[in-house]
């Protein structure tokens, strides 16, 4: 066996390919492998490097300008050191391009020298290569094109062999590691298919540290303005993350400390930041401090599988005995794991940091796991699951329902299109062919008249498309869009380019408060308009009136709920929020109001009520009722009532209720403020409330 081992440094190249490099890159390799071979492993390694040395020794890289053979080389090292895979991996990571690149060597050679496995995996990373880059075909004769055919057999090869795609992944990596310097289409190319195919296979067998650094790389190269922008917002917002996630580290440590006997570690996790700006690009009226759940808090417990559910269970309640968890957030992967093997309990605290936010309450994630199910968390496990997915259901299954079907598994959030030409498109779930024509480009969005899906007949313009679509967008110069195409479209750009088509050729008046009719949504920069036309609820929290500067949040069932601008709870509401926030116009006309009325019971009390409410200010009252406690002599009443807000608008200065002469200068909604006041001289009245009213 292999003793421990001193790492050294990947040997520096001088422009010659000299038998002394060779030999310091293979213990470069060696130092650094993190598997404990036997004699006959060593041997095989040396075998499986001389012939990958072979193969590539008059290949150079042309951006690093090193020997191609270091490729291979860290490629293996991936697979053993941040993937955990087995030493069959590791020669068929080394050996990854031979077939591809030299006629020196064949599939039965590699088979006799390390075996079918081998073979079989080095084999299947050859065809899955042939299959990247730049194949194209037409779809000509209705046939699907060439392209998705030999992607099909490429993912079924996976199921013969699952390290096939591994390896892919690991290839990938490697290269996206060290794509500075290429021509800038070429990066684009490679990223868009390492972060729409080979980062969602990485996520289905739960590799996420993979997964999140081919999204973040993937990202820079695609998107690199908005990379910077991301990068620039999260280190500006660090100093507060820093502060706040590491006092709850100590916080969280010190109660577990001191109330469990339990070997364990606090550590802090983060998502992609790829992650992060597609949350943003879908919900644009939250900031990257709102997205809370960016980094979390993992607890990892040192424990035997056979006691994890009870000891975790235990953690969690000593957690939140301490701090109160947000409803509905608590999620039990424990008992019933994730398809790609993570087990945790995840759940949402309610924290109050004063050294951050002066003790408004802040959400911060908590997770808590095993030790063992931490490492599965990062290098993953469920390569059965990814074998088994990816198994044809019938022999007459089509090429688009087994991609439909297996992309479907991977990722459930986005849908995947292919163009004539074999371009891989990634779109939300739900999009139609007129997301993807805006997506392709502004005027063929704006001339859209449906499109041919696998070549044949014709879709309209608001067809729902599905993973492995073949879509041939048709358009015509003499072809306008369709008001109702707002209420059909997902993506932020076509419901941008229409509303400005409509605004530009004054097609549709206030055409924000129509796309809000039918349901509002927080997906563009346009406000919330309260017009009437569909269900709100106040905040209790603070009350706002109509005309008071206010904005609204969503919470999970989808209300939408309207605050003041300076509530003291909106940082805590936002934060929860999974839309983001919006600002709000009120247009309503006419509105209703609760009057809440306590006072002590007398002869002739509602009547003196009454007549102020309708003779003296002439208001319609909606209904009525009154409790009386008959023992205390306490009336408690509920009165609606409705007022005309004489056309309150944008720049109607705020409603309240004035306690002072100078706040009743301020004092916009007069009717209001002069019914409360009325109503608190009658005599007998203890308190009144008012409140917007809701139908229930």
């Amino acid at each position: 066996m292999t003793s421990d081992k001193v790492k050294i440094q990947k040997p520096h190249f001088t422009g010659i390919l000299t038998h002394e490099y060779k030999e310091e890159l293979f213990n470069y390799l060696l130092s650094n492998l993190k598997l404990k071979l036997d004699d006959n492993q060593l041997l095989l390694l040396r075998k499986a490097y001389n012939m990958a040395f072979k193969a590539h020794e008059n290949q150079i890289r042309k951006v690093s300008k090193e020997p191609y053979i270091v490729h291979p080389v860290e490629v293996a090292l991936i697979v053993a050191n941040e993937m955990g895979l087995d030493f069959i991996a590791v020669l068929a990571a080394i050996l990854h391009d031979v077939l591809e690149d030299s006629e020196l060597f064949s599939y039965d050679s590699i088979k006799k020298e390390f075996g079918e496995p081998v073979a079989l995996t080095v084999d299947g990373v050859t065809k899955m290569t042939k299959v990247g880059g730049k194949a194209r075909a037409d779809v000509k004769d209705n046939k699907i094109n060439e392209k998705l055919e030999t992607f099909k057999k490429l993912i079924l090869s996976i199921s013969k062999e699952y390290r096939v795609i591994l390896i892919k992944i690991a290839d990938r990596l490697h290269n996206m590691r060290t794509m500075e310097g290429m021509p800038e289409e070429k990066q684009k190319a490679k990223s868009a298919e390492n972060l729409y195919v080979y980062a969602k296979f990485a996520e289905a067998v739960g590799m996420y540290d993979i997964k999140i650094e081919m999204e973040d790389l993937s990202f820079k190269y695609l998107y690199p303005e908005e990379y910077k922008k991301i990068i620039n917002e999260i280190e500006e917002n660090q100093p507060f993350r820093d502060i706040f996630l590491e006092d709850l580290k100590i916080d969280i440590y010190r109660i577990l400390a001191q109330e469990t006997n339990y070997n364990f570690t606090i550590k802090r996790i983060r998502n992609s930041y790829y992650s992060i700006w597609d949350k943003l690009s879908k919900n644009p009226h939250l900031s990257v401090d709102q997205i809370y759940n960016y980094e979390s808090l993992r607890v990892v417990v040192d424990i035997e599988d056979r006691r994890l559910s009870d000891v975790v269970f235990n953690l969690f309640v000593k957690i939140t005995d301490y701090y109160p968890m947000r409803p509905n957030s608590f999620r039990d992967w424990v008992r019933n794991p994730k398809n790609n093997g993570f087990r945790a309990l995840v759940f949402d605290i309610v924290y109050r940091h004063h050294k951050t936010t002066g003790y408004i309450p802040q959400l911060a994630e908590i997770q808590i796991m095993s030790r063992q199910d931490d490492i599965v968390a990062r290098k993953g496990a469920n390569f059965e699951r990814l074998k088994n997915s990816i198994v044809p259901k019938s022999d007459d299954e089509s090429i688009t329902e087994f991609i439909n079907r297996v992309l479907s598994q991977l990722n459930t959030e986005y849908i995947y299109v292919f163009t004539p030409a074999g371009e891989l498109h990634q779109l939300p779930k739900g999009a139609t062919v007129i997301d993807f024509a805006f997506k392709i480009h502004t005027e063929i969005g704006l001339h859209c008249l449906g499109a041919k899906i696998q070549g044949v007949g014709s879709k309209p313009p608001t067809y729902k498309l599905r993973s492995g679509d073949v879509v041939e967008v048709l358009h015509s110069q003499n072809k306008t869009p369709d008001i109702e195409w707002l209420n059909k479209v997902v993506t932020d750009k076509a419901r941008r380019e229409l509303t400005a088509f409509f605004k530009k050729n004054k097609l549709l008046q206030n055409i924000e408060h129509n796309t809000r009719k039918i349901q509002p949504k927080f997906t563009s920069n346009l406000p919330i308009i309260i017009d009437g036309t569909f269900d709100f609820k106040i905040a209790d929290c603070c009350s706002p009136l109509p005309g008071e500067p206010a904005v609204a949040v969503q919470d999970e069932k989808g209300n939408i709920i309207i605050h003041r601008n300076d509530c003291a709870d909106l940082a805590f509401h936002a934060s929860v929020s999974p839309s983001g926030v919006a600002q709000v116009e009120w247009l309503i006309k006419e509105i209703s109001y609760d009057i809440s009325i306590e006072a002590m019971d007398r002869l002739g009390l509602l009547k003196d009520i009454l007549d102020i409410i309708s003779s003296n200010l002439q208001l319609n009252i909606s209904q009525i009722h009154m409790d009386i406690d008959k023992e205390e002599k306490l009336v408690k009443g509920l009165i609606t009532v409705r007022m005309q807000q004489n056309g309150l608008n944008e720049k109607a200065e705020p409603a309240c209720i004035a306690e002072t002469p100078e706040e009743e200068k301020n004092c916009a909604n007069k009717q209001l403020h002069t019914l409360i006041d009325n109503l608190k001289q009658i005599e007998g009245i203890i308190d009144v409330h008012v409140k917007i009213h809701h139908e229930k």
